[in-house]
């Protein structure tokens, strides 16, 4: 049964005509082609990241070359152009590259760079993926060998898609690699040890199938119980689903979402398309006659209904890598997905850009809109190069030159982009992977989640983009981060990109009981003087010294005081007052230091009898 269609009467978006784009390859100065080898092609190849690799704000770019070709690195020099310094940065490497992902491994503040490979280009050879450490903003080191991820497969050149995500919810990235060769094997699940190190954990961690052909890895908490899940978009019929069961190990979804099994799957896209709050999640299918693309609409405790054939998205050619974001600035989450293959009759077929309508279907507007790509289309990554607002596209091929789409779209709504520093919180994983945030503003909800940017051989750029319609400014914000913790924002102008900053590390207990004894632990510096409060969750009013604002509402309740430690851990004992209320309340600590007060995230916990 299809779901009910969402609509907002209490926020009146600006009558929207579809996203425009424009061609702005040449003038970003981007030049650039994955070439493959004529005597041993690898046509499904052509990856490449997007992130900030030299930490001034802005998003470069990280492109495959091929066995023909040359790995490419190009610096945004935020003037809508950029210049490649490949070279200059250690990874204009020649070499059978398939695909790379972006994120801060080592949690040092610099986003660093994995490269599946299939080896040199004289002849393929297992064992040499790539994992480039950022030396601060200056170049990068391949530490692959010894990080212990050089390898994927033990037995054959193997290794496309990749993805990060801190499944254990330790604070540091883990790292999946996928396999496609149905002999390799090489479907793997690394550990972070955090020391720089990883561990093979696939078996113990129950995700080893060995005639896997995986393409697509992405974590996201689907059922929002603070753990990452695993969803593999993998071909021939071998996708998988795994619940992450919190206690370092998964399980498979069974039954498998409705057509889940019959996927010959590429890639994949993960929202929150119709506004419910949940995610949903779209992949890509090639050989449309038979199976055609599918979206899943999320009813929740990884509850799905698929209805992509109602909803449009269906049909999109021999299709490989999607991507979603709101191109219109209205709050609807758009689809482009990407497509062609040799020899087929799809060699030209002209990509699809899938315009939400808001009512549970979408219109394809590419050719309107001016997204005229054809060809060998395979990775598209999403960013906003020149910072207006607008989100961009680029466009990987095989075998073709890459093409970047700028967004001109002229009725485009308001918006606000969000970015995460989790440095003062050793439990949250770096760039704030995993974090949740819901905007409200006008009577209006939007949800949207940071899921390690997954695309096809690529991944996105790691930010939060929200489309705000007519309203100028935002009511709120709610920030949940990994662990459940959470910060409060209100009142705050629209049209314009925020760094939102986690506080310190609080640890307690999910109930307490009246008249018992309690221990909230703040992870803060030593000798700094801790405060814990009870209130109730919200972007409260409340101004300490130097303009500490607390993430709660009144009534306030102070429970403890303490001083931390040599460690840095502040140990705030209390007896649970025999009339503090019952049910859910919000508890919080301000720390008195050197720097100027600091305070933690917001933890709830359930008052009991």
């Amino acid at each position: 049964m299809l779901l009910a269609p969402v609509f907002f009467a209490a926020l009146a978006a600006p009558e929207l005509q579809g996203p425009s784009f424009e061609d702005a390859t040449a003038a970003a100065g981007l030049s650039h082609a994955f070439l493959a080898d004529p005597a041993d092609p690898n046509w499904m190849a052509g990856g490449g990241a997007v992130g900030d690799f030299d930490g001034d704000g802005w998003p470069d770019v990280f492109l495959l070359g091929g066995p023909l070709g040359t790995d490419a690195l190009y610096l945004n020099r935020r003037d809508g152009t950029f210049v490649e310094v490949g070279a200059a940065w250690g990874v204009a490497a020649q070499h059978r590259g398939i695909a790379a992902s972006a994120a801060d491994f080592d949690g040092d503040g610099w986003t660093d760079l994995f490269v599946t490979s299939h080896g040199p280009v004289a002849a393929a050879e297992p064992g040499k993926h790539r994992l480039y450490r950022n030396l601060a903003g200056q170049g990068f080191a391949d530490v692959a060998l010894a990080a212990g991820v050089a390898w994927s497969s033990p037995v054959v050149p193997d290794g496309f898609g990749s993805a990060w995500g801190d499944y254990e919810g330790d604070g540091d990235l883990d790292l999946f690699v996928s396999g496609w060769r149905t002999t390799s094997e090489g479907n793997r699940l690394f550990q972070n040890q955090g020391d720089g190190t990883f561990a093979d954990v696939t078996v113990a961690a129950g995700v080893f199938e060995p005639i896997q052909k995986g393409f697509v890895p992405a974590f996201a908490d689907m059922d929002e119980d603070g753990m990452l899940d695993l969803i593999l978009i993998a071909d021939e019929y071998t996708s998988r689903y795994w619940i992450n069961q919190c206690d370092g190990t998964f399980r498979l979804l069974r039954p498998q979402p409705d057509g889940f099994g019959l996927l010959l799957g590429m890639g994949i896209a993960i929202a929150d398309y119709d506004a419910d709050g949940i995610l949903d999640f779209y992949a890509t299918n090639i050989e449309q006659q038979t199976v055609g693309n599918m979206l899943w609409w999320g009813q929740g405790g990884h509850g799905y209904v698929e209805d992509a054939v109602r909803a449009g998205v269906w049909n999109a050619g021999w299709c490989w890598g999607a991507a979603a974001t709101d191109f219109e600035n209205d709050g609807w989450p758009d689809i482009v997905a990407l497509n062609g293959w040799h020899g087929t009759g799809w060699e030209n077929e002209a990509a699809r850009l899938y315009s939400n309508r808001g009512d549970h279907t979408f219109d394809d507007l590419a050719l309107v809109g001016a997204l005229v790509h054809t060809g060998q289309g395979r990775t598209p990554l999403r960013l906003d190069f020149d910072r207006d607002g607008r989100e961009d596209l680029l466009l990987i091929s095989n075998d073709e030159p890459a093409a970047l789409f700028r967004n001109v779209t002229p009725a485009a709504g308001h918006w606000l982009r969000l970015r995460f520093d989790t440095s003062a919180h050793a439990g949250l994983a770096p760039q704030g992977f995993g974090t949740r945030v819901r905007l409200r503003t006008g009577g209006r909800t939007l949800m949207r989640y940071l899921d390690g940017a997954p695309s096809y051989l690529g991944t996105h750029e790691p930010a939060l983009h929200f489309g705000l319609g007519a309203a100028a400014r935002v009511d709120s914000l709610e920030v949940i981060w990994a662990d459940g913790s959470r910060r409060f924002w209100r009142d705050l102008d629209a049209d314009r990109e925020l760094i939102l900053t986690a506080g310190m590390q609080l640890e307690l207990g999910p109930t307490l009981p009246r008249r018992t004894l309690a221990v909230a632990s703040l992870h803060a510096s030593p000798a700094d003087l801790a405060v814990l409060i009870a209130g109730i969750g919200g972007a409260g009013a409340w101004k300490g010294g130097r303009g500490t604002w607390l993430d709660l509402l009144p009534p306030f309740r102070p429970l403890a005081v303490a001083r931390a430690g040599a460690g840095g851990i502040a140990d705030l004992s209390f007896a649970v007052p025999r009339n503090l209320p019952l049910g859910e309340l919000a508890f919080q600590a301000v720390a008195r230091r050197r720097a100027g007060p600091g305070r933690s995230n917001v933890l709830f916990a359930t008052v009991t009898p």
